[in-house]
């Protein structure tokens, strides 16, 4: 196999990981909220208000997780397809950027409402990718991914002045 294939085929099976979570968000939306974490017990007197934002930052996070990751593709497919040079690269890694720069916070935001939705707090810890050091990194990812845009930027302003002179 080459290695094309296999990055593509692990950014596929990320893309597979992460779309379920995003299936698991929007069905819990229907279904009630103890989809999520069927072994942590929710607080009696849970607010309604409390609970509609813990879903709507659930299906947040994993949403702009998938788009990231879809973005992602676009560019590694369109970097091998039309090579370093093009001006489509740097919108798409700006995207990917903000999309995981916003999942970074909608999880730390999740993290924080965990407290006032399950009984125990470290009884929920199974839900999303919360449960460790993998938020940071995310958010460290993101802004990486900005500061590559905004490098990419800069460097095709220079080439196409360097076409322009003599």
């Amino acid at each position: 196999m080459t290695k094309k294939v296999i990055f593509f085929t692990l950014l596929d099976i990320l893309a597979f990981i992460v779309g379920f979570a995003f299936i698991n968000h929007i069905l819990s939306w229907f279904f009630g909220i103890k989809l999520l974490a069927p072994e942590a017990p929710l607080k009696t007197e849970l607010n309604s208000i409390i609970k509609t934002t813990f879903l709507l930052l659930a299906f947040l996070s994993s949403g702009t997780f998938f788009y990231a990751i879809l973005n992602f593709r676009k560019v590694a497919k369109n970097f091998l397809r039309n090579g370093f040079y093009n001006q489509k690269h740097v919108s798409l890694i700006k995207r990917i950027g903000l999309m995981l720069i916003l999942a970074c916070l909608t999880e730390i935001a999740l993290g924080v409402l965990k407290y006032f939705v399950f009984e125990d707090f470290l009884s929920g810890a199974n839900f999303g990718i919360y449960n460790s050091h993998y938020v940071l990194f995310t958010g460290c990812i993101g802004v990486f991914m900005l500061i590559v845009s905004q490098l990419l930027k800069e460097h095709q302003e220079v080439k196409n002045e360097n076409d322009l002179t003599i």
